[in-house]
């Protein structure tokens, strides 16, 4: 609550005492290992963010500093990040961000998902493509026409008076 607005900004500050998480909970260490794995979840999909964060989350060791530190560095909005500095009870912040965290993930599987069909899809283009010039490239050295040159070949030996082999072989 502020004290004065002229000629400066004054206020009264009350700290609020964090609740520390206790470890020797098991609830408290299996929220934050899933938070944990989580991050390193999205650190490996995300390409924009670097390999030696994955390190750092694995050096982390108090619950709170760990949900506190990708609290303050995810994509989140503001509204957001705001709710989660508002909650003092370690389980209850953990669990909201977990949620965050687990909707950025999804998403991230799914952009990853539609990346590899799609370059799946291109890859099966560009092998089709590549074994019809192949196709094209073995005719022309084996001497086969096209289908114009066929045609009026078959048409030049109407006139011709073969014997019954040689004109099955013709035709062959």
């Amino acid at each position: 609550k502020g004290i004065q607005e002229k000629p400066f900004l004054k206020a009264r500050v009350k700290y609020l005492k964090e609740d520390s998480a206790d470890l020797k909970k098991k609830e408290v260490k299996a929220l934050s290992e899933s938070v944990k794995e989580t991050a390193l979840s999205i650190l490996q999909l995300n390409n924009n963010i670097p390999q030696e964060a994955q390190s750092a989350f694995e050096a982390i060791e108090n619950p709170n500093f760990l949900v506190r530190f990708i609290a303050s560095n995810m994509d989140l909005a503001v509204k957001a990040k705001q709710e989660l500095l508002e909650i003092n009870e370690f389980t209850e912040r953990a669990t909201i961000l977990l949620k965050h965290m687990t909707h950025e993930l999804q998403l991230l599987e799914l952009k990853d998902e539609i990346h590899s069909k799609t370059h799946s899809d291109l890859d099966q283009q560009q092998r089709d493509y590549f074994l019809r010039q192949q196709m094209k490239t073995l005719q022309t050295e084996l001497g086969e026409g096209t289908t114009q040159e066929i045609k009026e070949l078959k048409l030049k030996s109407k006139d011709k008076k073969w014997s019954k082999e040689v004109k099955a072989f013709f035709d062959k």
